[in-house]
């Protein structure tokens, strides 16, 4: 079952894309990650307004560089937000297993 935070539509200029997802991994789920050293913001820390408003704003950003647009519009479906140990640090991660999923990071 997923958990939902919000739904982030991308701008038209992607074309006919669908939402991206964040989703708060449970607990059990992000175990591994937090072994592998990621640390992930508490369920319910963030408001879904704050991330519309961040992730909309770097997906215009995207949206003027065709390449990186296309690669997101057809990759990317969901994501999951991670905490850096400040605002100097960026904060990635893929994980093939997961495919069509991105965590990165939100100060």
């Amino acid at each position: 079952m997923r958990n939902e935070v919000c739904r982030i539509q991308p701008p038209k200029s992607f074309g006919n894309s669908r939402p991206i997802i964040v989703e708060a991994l449970p607990p059990a789920a992000a175990l591994p990650y937090v072994k592998l050293g990621l640390d992930f913001y508490a369920v319910g820390s963030i408001s879904a307004e704050l991330l519309q408003h961040r992730i909309g704003n770097a997906l215009k950003r995207i949206s003027v560089l065709p390449g990186i647009r296309g690669a997101v519009r057809e990759l990317l479906a969901v994501m999951h937000i991670l905490k850096p140990p400040g605002p100097e640090y960026d904060v990635s991660y893929s994980d093939p297993a997961v495919p069509f999923s991105i965590f990165v990071s939100l100060y």
